[in-house]
Order: structure tokens, then sequence, then C-alpha cells
């Protein structure tokens, strides 16, 4: 998802108190994306306030060379902005940004204070299983 700060504030708006959320979140130590930078608070931040086509565009462009170039050998690092345009115009499903537990936990952390009106809580998690790591949230 580009904007995940937006995604949780409307999970969070159309659960039931009492309802559950269970997010596997892809682990960057264990997929494809190993190679690419974790996604920062202020990156999430400047997706919800002021979302852009050219940095949705950055993230294709980075999953070009660092996954379809480097490791899926889909295209070369010559051609990765062709390659990303294409999967733009496809809208090609890519991981837009990237996460360990840790980056992650800080995010889940982090929403309290910035979504005035988000009641989503942890109620369980489990470590990377496979490529996956899991949350579960509640609706308060």
């Amino acid at each position: 998802m580009a904007d995940p700060i937006r995604a949780m504030q409307n999970w969070n708006r159309v659960l039931r108190p009492g309802g559950r959320l269970f997010m596997a979140v892809p682990d960057k130590e264990q997929t494809f994306d190993r190679n690419r930078p974790l996604t920062t608070l202020e990156h999430l931040v400047q997706d919800y306030e002021d979302p852009s086509a050219e940095r949705d565009f950055e993230a294709f462009l980075e999953f070009a060379v660092e996954v379809s170039a480097k490791i899926a050998g889909a295209c070369t690092l010559a051609g990765a902005r062709a390659h990303a345009e294409l999967m733009r115009r496809e809208q090609y499903s890519i991981h837009y940004h990237v996460w360990d537990q840790q980056t992650f936990r800080e995010f889940l952390a982090f929403l309290p204070g910035y979504l005035p009106d988000y009641a989503l809580h942890e109620i369980d998690y489990s470590p990377t299983v496979a490529d996956e790591f899991v949350y579960v949230l509640e609706r308060r």
C-alpha cells in the first residue's frame, strides 16, 4: 500500500469495537526486499500529508533496480526506469514500503499520536515465519 497511515486510519474506522485486524507484513530480511532501505516514519508521514505520484514512482524505480534487475533478472539496470514505468502503468503490486519487525512496531507505536481517533491496539504478534511477521490488532 502506498499510504499505510491512511490504510490504518480506514481500517480503524470500519472495524467495530472488538473487531480484529490480522496483518501479515513482509520481513525485509526474509524477502526480495533485503537490498532495499527501511522505510522511515518521516517518509510515511510525507506519503500521508502530501501524496505524490513522483514519490510513488520512486518506489517503483527502487523496486525495479533492487528487485527486478538485481534479484529477479526481469530487467537490466539500464532498463530499470522503463521497467518501473511499465509496472506503474500496469498497477503492478509492489511493496511500496520496507519493514523489519522493529520498524513496523515503531510505526504502530507512532500511530496513536498521529491519528487522534486511533483505537487499535496490539493483542498478539508472531516473529517472522517464512517471510512475514504477523500482528493482530483489536479495535477498542
